[in-house]
């Protein structure tokens, strides 16, 4: 099977199921990536200051925070990612595939709902 005939047959439905998968999971993989890049950025700012004085871990939670925040959005792009894959094979997608695309896509919301509430200082 060639990779257009993937998707010539699905019905209207089922390609629109698709489609809103594939739109999400791209949404999803943007937000990661703008997240890695942020949280990235600052956690190798925290942990290897300017300064030439790092920061002093036991004593402070910050830097532990960050890193968390960096890894949390990590997984909120691996599974941004995953989704893609998954939801751009169109009849795979409909013949169970939806299954794993909403298993990482509430791995996905679990990180973000942590990422939210866990303050970066304490």
């Amino acid at each position: 099977m060639e990779d257009g005939d993937d998707f010539e047959s699905l019905s209207s439905g089922e390609m629109a199921m698709v489609a809103g998968a594939a739109i999400l999971s791209l949404v999803g993989t943007l937000i990661g990536l703008a997240g890695l890049l942020m949280w990235g950025i600052r956690t190798f700012e925290m942990m290897f200051p300017p300064s030439g004085d790092g920061p002093r871990l036991l004593e402070d939670f910050a830097p532990y925070l960050t890193a968390l925040h960096f890894v949390l959005t990590l997984v909120i792009t691996a599974c941004g990612v995953l989704n893609m894959m998954i939801a751009t094979r169109g009849r795979d997608f409909v013949e169970g595939g939806w299954k794993r695309w909403l298993m990482f896509s509430a791995v996905s919301f679990a990180a973000g709902v942590l990422f939210f509430t866990v303050p970066t200082t304490i």
